[in-house]
């Protein structure tokens, strides 16, 4: 019965409600980038470079658990807001944002803030990314986590996103640093990307991303080559 989603939900033009376990009301927020590499790049991927050296770090980007969830409609066609509460007065509040600006320009941006009571522990992060008519596309992103109970150092990562996209084809560059909330070691982070939309719903996709601790304890390189199918 542990199952990764297990929700009931009513919708309306009030909005929907979830209850039950399912995405945190911030989750892929700070990954619905216009670059179209998301798929193999998505920019919180650099917020979880502490992984390859703490365990206890988690990342910045929301997880799943159980909750009280509630989704606004889009407000003007562009904007939609959500929050949530949880178990031990942990709560979270999102918002997502897209527009088709005049001249064939567009923007999305999203955020969130989790506040966790319990251990006086906030995490956010907040996205912006800006594609050209032209295809030429630009993505920033940040966050920051508080020291939880009995820790001395806060987390924060900022990164910066480059693509270009014209046709079937994407290819984007990122870089950026992250540093754990319960870890000194500052992380740097490349990476390049290319996705080539095969057919409708048919992506193929390779990356390769390189993480560097500043203290010279870790250097990881990861390569990914795959598709993805969607129905």
């Amino acid at each position: 019965l542990d199952a990764r989603k297990q929700e009931a939900f009513f919708s309306g033009d009030f909005g929907t409600v979830r209850i039950g376990q399912g995405a945190d009301s911030g989750d892929g927020t700070i990954n619905g980038d216009l670059s179209g590499t998301a798929v193999t790049q998505p920019v919180a991927s650099l917020a979880l470079a502490h992984g390859y050296s703490n365990r206890d770090y988690n990342g910045f980007d929301p997880a799943r658990g159980e909750r009280l969830r509630y989704d606004s409609p889009e407000i003007a066609g562009s904007l939609t807001l959500s929050a949530q509460l949880e178990e031990e007065d942990k709560k979270e509040i999102a918002f997502k944002y897209s527009k088709k600006l005049s001249g064939g320009h567009q923007i999305r941006a999203g955020g969130f803030l989790y506040d966790t009571a319990a251990d006086d522990q906030d995490t956010n992060a907040f996205l912006v990314s800006f594609l050209l008519k032209q295809g030429f596309n630009i993505t920033v992103a940040t966050g920051s986590k508080d020291n939880a109970a009995g820790a001395t150092l806060d987390g924060e990562f900022d990164s910066v996103k480059l693509g270009y996209k014209t046709g079937k084809h994407a290819v984007s560059i990122i870089t950026g640093t992250s540093k754990n909330a319960r870890n000194a070691v500052e992380t740097d982070a490349t990476g390049i990307a290319y996705v080539h939309k095969l057919d409708k719903g048919i992506e193929l996709y390779a990356s390769m991303q390189e993480f560097d601790a500043s203290d010279n304890t870790k250097d990881e390189d990861i390569t990914l080559v795959g598709t993805r199918i969607k129905f």
